[in-house]
């Protein structure tokens, strides 16, 4: 026993690692429920009405019909609507929480299957799939109910970055790292990669360009290093173009910018638009929703500019900078709630031309740290995470140009900064002289980690009853109705703590989600529903 203990050591700790890891998110997602217009996509109402649809009642044909008309008239996101609206509406919400909670699985396990690949076997990999799987609490409650428990975002902001990170996986080391010894080997691999691209880039606006940045970067690097392009590059690249030009092509991109909530933005002079933005996008990434985070990713950079500066990496005075620069933000990320942008932005509110300046000094900063963390993984011969790290950073440079930036905007940073992350802890984890102090910091972070996930957990948790309560009286009355009986109104309980939820049809200016609600349950127009406390 003790010689198989010592011989398979490691892949039973990561074998249970991940069990507990998924029967966790199983659990946690019992606690996710419908919100906002996740009621008005499981009955075909939202942006666009099908005729005929009682509730959740509806053929194929009337799902394709409402994903034509979404396309028309709101947006080319339609393929993991497409993907929500079927589980959703055939397996109901007990099957999307199982499907959801595997692709987060699956999002935080191929992020171990190519750190363990990067790093080799210097790291325990029952290390780093731990460390891996508590990567998941960096993810903030704001961010978190925005993007992870809100089902119409996580379905195309989240999920398709599993797929993105499988064709990484898949062409760094199995198509590129590896020989494969079969033609048929090849053709598996190759089709793996070529659906995975076209899932990725056919998704959501911030991963879909992540996705399309990710294999036309990759192809010129390739064809500058090998003085020709590959076909296998080229076929990735045709289908990532036409996954990416199917979401951006929709007529419904430009129907939407004449939407209330955008029209006021592009009314706005382009340098103007071009200031907002970039504030926005700062501070939306670095704030106060995003602490956890934040320290991380700025903890992560001194690392690296320590390293740069150790082994000669790059311009000396530009590593003293970088790491003047960072340990200032650093401190002051500690310090001050709202975060160092936020902050420095806010003592110059209301000077226009000196915010200008700020902001134009900011982005010097964030330059000197993306010149730190290029250096240092240029010299680790890590070019495929360079590319992502810069893809990384194109999925939050296209929120410049958007109407407003969402809390759930940065997770695609977030999830795809983890990787670069991992790669600077576990270098210097691998060095004898400093292992004890990347432990030493990394115990505490992810505890802190940890008690988020816990937290966030417990938080749904203490709201699943009036969830359930409230979700079963409107089953109770849309049954009662369908049989006849004239119940004209319902009265439901409002959820112990908001934070922990979606919009509510009773909070200021979210009455219209009873409109979504009614279409669900297959209420009539007129029904009355009610909220008490």
């Amino acid at each position: 026993m003790k010689d198989i203990w010592k011989a398979y050591k490691d892949t039973i700790l990561v074998a249970g690692i991940a069990i507990i890891f998924i029967v966790f998110l199983i659990i946690q997602h019992q606690f996710l429920y419908m919100y906002h217009d996740d009621y008005g996509y499981a009955s075909l109402s939202y942006a666009y009405l099908v005729d005929g649809v009682s509730g959740t009642n509806y053929s194929l044909g009337q799902v394709f019909e409402f994903l034509s008309g979404h396309y028309q008239i709101w947006g080319g996101r339609v393929l993991y609507y497409l993907f929500e609206i079927i589980l959703l509406g055939y397996t109901g919400l007990a099957g999307y929480r199982i499907v959801q909670a595997l692709a987060i699985f699956g999002i935080f396990f191929v992020m171990y299957k190519i750190m363990n690949k990067l790093l080799g076997d210097k790291v325990e990999r029952w290390k780093l799939a731990l460390t891996c799987m508590l990567l998941y609490g960096i993810i903030e409650i704001m961010t978190f109910r925005t993007g992870i428990f809100w089902i119409s975002a996580a379905v195309s902001y989240v999920i398709p970055i599993l797929f993105l990170f499988i064709y990484i996986y898949v062409y760094m080391f199995k198509i590129k790292g590896e020989q494969t010894n079969t033609k048929t080997k090849n053709i598996f691999y190759i089709a793996i990669m070529g659906i995975c691209i076209f899932l990725a880039t056919f998704s959501q606006e911030q991963v879909g360009v992540a996705s399309l940045m990710f294999v036309l970067i990759y192809t010129v690097y390739n064809a500058i290093r090998n003085k020709k392009v590959s076909k296998l590059d080229i076929a990735m690249n045709v289908v990532a173009i036409i996954g990416f030009a199917i979401l951006m092509l929709a007529p419904g991109n430009e129907v939407r910018k004449e939407h209330p909530t955008s029209i006021d933005f592009y009314q706005k002079p382009l340098i103007e638009r071009t200031i907002d933005g970039i504030q926005a996008t700062i501070e939306g990434n670095f704030g106060q929703n995003n602490k956890i985070f934040g320290l991380f990713f700025f903890t992560t950079v001194l690392i690296a500019s320590v390293q740069n500066i150790r082994k000669h990496y790059g311009y000396k005075w530009i590593n003293y900078i970088s790491l003047l620069s960072t340990t200032g933000i650093t401190m002051l990320m500690f310090i001050r709630t709202e975060g160092y942008f936020s902050y420095v932005y806010s003592l110059v509110q209301g000077h226009r031309l000196i915010l200008i300046a700020t902001i134009g000094f900011t982005l010097l900063q964030l330059f000197f740290i993306a010149y730190t963390v290029t250096m240092y993984l240029w010299n680790q011969k890590s070019e495929g995470l360079i590319n992502l790290f810069y893809c990384a950073i194109i999925s939050q440079g296209v929120m410049i140009v958007a109407p407003y930036f969402a809390s759930r905007s940065s997770i695609v940073f977030e999830i795809l900064y983890c990787l670069i992350a991992l790669k600077i802890i576990g270098d210097m984890y691998k060095e004898k002289d400093t292992k004890q102090i990347i432990t030493c910091m990394m115990i505490p972070f992810l505890l802190i980690c940890l008690l988020n996930m816990v937290t966030i957990t417990k938080g749904y948790y203490e709201n699943s009853h009036v969830n359930t309560e409230n979700d079963q009286k409107l089953r109770a009355v849309s049954e009662q109705i369908a049989n006849g009986e004239e119940v004209t109104e319902v009265t439901l309980k409002q959820l112990p703590n908001i934070l922990y939820s979606g919009e509510q049809p009773y909070t200021e200016g979210n009455d219209y989600i009873k409109y979504y609600i009614r279409q669900y349950y297959n209420l009539p127009e007129d029904f009355v529903i009610n909220y008490e406390e």
